[in-house]
């Protein structure tokens, strides 16, 4: 009928990166949901992520490269950019010049923060120079990702 293999691995958690965390206080608002725009294209990372930020209440849409990420930023409203570096056909750096070169100040000012696995020294510091207004190391851990949303402002929804 088949061959059946077992394997046990043991692993760790690992701890959340706090060396990269800004050290501001979180917003008084904090504890409101964002609406989040992720721009990945690795689908495994994507839906992680999206996962990990829809456990947190925020909602979320997802791109999988910069060219639809700078097309959903110009028709959609978004508390913040979740944005890769490496990826196909426009790279995260060039989708967040693209982005901060639009003509509405509500869009082109939108938060950004870096999504990436660039942890070389001086890396969060190219990104934030690029326009880039936050840095989250991939692998994404949670309370990392959660400190860094706390400090997103949020963005006022119109009365249902």
């Amino acid at each position: 009928v088949g061959t059946a293999i077992t394997i046990a691995l043991q692993t760790r958690t690992a701890a959340p990166r706090v060396h990269a965390i800004p050290r501001t206080p979180a917003r008084p608002d904090a504890t409101q949901p964002l609406r989040v725009l992720l721009v990945e294209d690795e689908p495994i990372s994507q839906l992680a992520t999206a996962l990990m930020l829809r456990k947190m209440s925020h909602e979320v849409e997802c791109c999988g490269n910069g060219r639809d990420g700078v097309e959903a930023v110009r028709k959609g409203c978004f508390d913040c950019v979740l944005m890769d570096i490496q990826m196909p056909e426009m790279d995260g750096l060039e989708a967040t010049a693209a982005i901060r070169a639009l003509d509405d100040p509500a869009r082109s000012g939108l938060p950004i923060v870096a999504l990436t696995a660039y942890a070389l020294p001086g890396d969060k510091e190219r990104f934030l120079k690029a326009g880039m207004d936050h840095y989250v190391g991939k692998p994404v851990h949670n309370a990392e990702l959660e400190l860094v949303l706390s400090l997103i402002p949020r963005r006022q929804r119109p009365a249902a």
